[in-house]
Formats: structure tokens, sequence, C-alpha cells
């Protein structure tokens, strides 16, 4: 038998890693998507202003050369990464020929498992300074202290927060921000919930507001009122403070640990936090 379950409440494509991870330290990871990601078309390009969602959603496809007009491309997430790929696999050998002159973009990444994606998928990726590898680290850093008149690109999903880009704006840069995919509400796992119930050790994991905010949805629509009070008083492991005040505020009362790093291995770490503190 595990020794503790986890609910992975991430998108489908990001669980397999995590789960096996998991089942590594003797534990079992029951994949629950409380979101399903979905393709955006690629925005035309534009450097003198963020694009609002209507906007982005009406603009014809980008060319290759477009990318090349700017100084810094800033990817958020995993997701960002596996769209953009998607979306120009036609060109992706004259791209990666591209970024190799010394005229290149500079690439960075928001997350460690948004840099492993773009090592995977062929970018060279400038070394973030802090472990962290959030935005505050990244405008910490050297390459983003003069930006006047700098065009930076940033791809990401539809929505979420605006601050990497309001600061970019503020310290000079011309920002153009690519709403790439968006998050839907997945389906509710009914099946995998009732057997979650029933293992040891239960806790869960919440990647982004959103995905707290779809499982509490998702969970009050479909099952009885008692889940949802008994999903509040169980260990969660989040991924940001934010998140966790978020969780407090809509009345979770288990124990809630933010990971030290945002990648499976320190979500692994959070959950051993938890055990540790729970068995002190």
């Amino acid at each position: 038998m595990a020794s503790f379950t986890l609910l992975n409440t991430r998108p489908a494509r990001q669980a397999d890693g995590l789960n096996a991870l998991v089942a590594s330290q003797g534990g079992l990871a029951l994949s629950c998507p409380s979101l399903h990601i979905a393709a955006l078309a690629l925005p035309q390009f534009e450097t003198s202003r963020v694009l609002s969602a209507e906007q982005a959603a009406s603009q014809p496809s980008l060319s290759l050369e477009s990318l090349f007009r700017v100084d810094h491309w800033v990817f958020i997430s995993v997701n960002a990464v596996q769209h953009f790929a998607e979306a120009l696999a036609p060109e992706w050998s004259a791209l990666q020929q591209q970024l190799s002159m010394p005229s290149a973009p500079r690439v960075h990444a928001i997350g460690e498992a948004t840099a492993k994606a773009l090592i995977n998928a062929g970018l060279p990726t400038q070394q973030p300074l802090h472990a962290q590898f959030d935005s505050e680290s990244l405008l910490a850093s050297e390459a983003f202290q003069s930006l006047c008149d700098a065009k930076v690109l940033i791809l990401k999903g539809l929505g979420g927060r605006e601050t990497l880009a309001n600061e970019l704006k503020i310290r000079g840069a011309q920002v153009c921000a690519w709403s790439l995919y968006e998050r839907q509400i997945a389906p509710w796992c009914a099946e995998v919930w009732q057997r979650f119930q029933t293992q040891p050790e239960p806790m869960l994991l919440f990647s982004s507001q959103g995905s707290f905010d779809a499982f509490q949805s998702q969970i009050k629509l479909h099952e009885a009122s008692e889940a949802w009070q008994w999903a509040l008083q169980q260990e969660s492991v989040v991924f940001s403070e934010r998140i966790k005040n978020h969780c407090r505020e809509a009345g979770w009362i288990g124990a809630i640990e933010v990971v030290p790093i945002q990648s499976d291995l320190g979500i692994l770490h959070a959950i051993d936090y938890l055990r540790e503190r729970r068995n002190v």
C-alpha cells in the first residue's frame, strides 16, 4: 500500500512525470486535472502594447521574421513552450538556426520546468540567477535592468497576472504579450475523487489560483457538500504564497506547503515537509 496519496490536479500533459516521481518514493499520485489546456492561434506581432484577448484572437498568423525583431523572449510556462513549438513546427529548424546568431533574441523562462522544456525543445536559454525561477528573479537579473526601448515578447496563457509586463513597461521596454493557450475547466473526475478519499495520507496539489478555483467549482457542482468540507481539512501543496493565501481565503483549513521551487522535485520536497511536520 502507498505511504501517501497525492491528488494531482495539473493538466493531463503535465501529470505523468510527477506521478512517476511520487510512485518512486512509495506514494500514489492520482490524476484529477482541474483544467484543460486548449491552444490559441498565434497573434500578429505588435511591440507597442499588450494585446487584449479579443485582439489576439482576431489577429492573423505571424511571420517567422517578426519573432526576431525583439530583444527578449520570456516563456511563462511549460504550456507556452509546448504550444509555441507546435505552432511553429514547420519553421522549427530555421528558427533554431536564427537563434544561434549573435543578434538573436535572448530566451528566458519562468519556472524550472519551463527552462527544462525550452532545453528539451532545443532553444538556448539564459540561466536564471536565482533558484526560484520566478518573475521577481527574472526582473532582478542583469538582462532586465537596462530596458530603454528594448522589445520584450512574453509568451503565456490567456489571462493571468500582468505584473511582469507592467513592470517591464515601467522600465522602458516595449512589451508584447502573446496568449498561446487558454485554460478551460476540465470534466470532473468522479471515480478518481472517490478513490482518493479512501487512500492513506491524502493531500492535494494546486499549481495556480485557476486550478484551485476550477477544482472548487467542479467539486461543489458534482459532489455533495460534505465532499468540499472534507477537502478543506486536507493537506495541500501549492506553487506560491499567493495561491496559499487564496486557498485560505476560500476557507482551507488543512496544512498548506509552498513548494521551495516550482518543479516536480520541488513538489516532492513540499510533500516531505508536510509529512515530517505531521510526524513530529
